[in-house]
């Protein structure tokens, strides 16, 4: 049987339907918490769900040398220092000889104002992607790291590493707008719990950004960095 693992921090696009029809084809779904997933009860037999964070826990011995395949996403906002080795370093040790990693990461980094008349200014909106920015720059530091993880697989010696971009597209720009502006809604109640008072003043910039986009018909546009290496050995 081939065993898959997804390592994530948010709500991601689970596979439970293409999976279900493959039963040769194990997911353990791991996660920081167990509220992001689905519940058991909806899941096939063939998915699991754990939690485990990937910059504390150390890989237990069962899990070493398991996975074919492991998936990571979303977990861009515990890297620090712009270095993401702790993480990979973790998955090279869970795959199989031959095995492969695939990590999909949003670049935060370089997020910008799409609108769909060019000729109307963005001024809540574009506030608001500046103070983010700056906001997340103080809390895990510079993201450059995203456009890299293709070199930096390579570094740690994985294989046939390469990284790609892509946009999302047109029929979908809102639903990537709404996902981003919730994603900064998560950020102003981390802020919170920091004791900070940036978190309220995000609220207060993403209430009449809300608003702008609606009204402009503008988006929030970011590019999915989509990331390949596979561990040395196997057949």
């Amino acid at each position: 049987m081939d065993q898959m693992r997804e390592l994530s921090q948010r709500q991601t696009a689970f596979t439970g339907p293409q999976l279900s029809s493959m039963s040769s084809v194990k997911l353990d779904a791991f996660h920081l918490a167990t509220s992001p997933m689905p519940t058991s009860t909806w899941l096939p037999a063939n998915i699991t769900k754990q939690t485990f964070n990937p910059l504390i826990d150390e890989v237990p011995d069962d899990m070493r040398g398991l996975y074919d395949i492991v998936r990571v996403a979303n977990l861009a906002s515990l890297v620090r220092n712009n270095d993401p080795g702790k993480i990979i370093h973790n998955v090279v040790q869970m795959l199989k000889p031959g095995g492969w990693i695939q990590w999909n990461e949003l670049d935060s980094a370089h997020r910008r104002v799409i609108s769909s008349n060019p000729t109307v200014p963005s001024t809540h909106l574009s506030a608001l992607l500046r103070y983010v920015d700056e906001c997340e720059n103080v809390m895990v530091g510079p993201r450059g790291w995203i456009n890299s993880l293709g070199d930096i697989f390579s570094r740690y010696g994985l294989e046939q590493s390469r990284h790609d971009r892509f946009g999302m597209p047109d029929a979908y720009k809102v639903f990537e707008n709404e996902y981003a502006l919730l994603g900064m809604e998560e950020l102003s109640r981390d802020l919170d719990a920091r004791g900070s008072e940036e978190g309220q003043k995000v609220r207060e910039m993403l209430g009449m950004a809300v608003e702008e986009c609606g009204r402009n018909g503008q988006v929030v546009g970011m590019e999915m960095v989509v990331a390949i290496g596979r561990k040395g050995g196997g057949s």
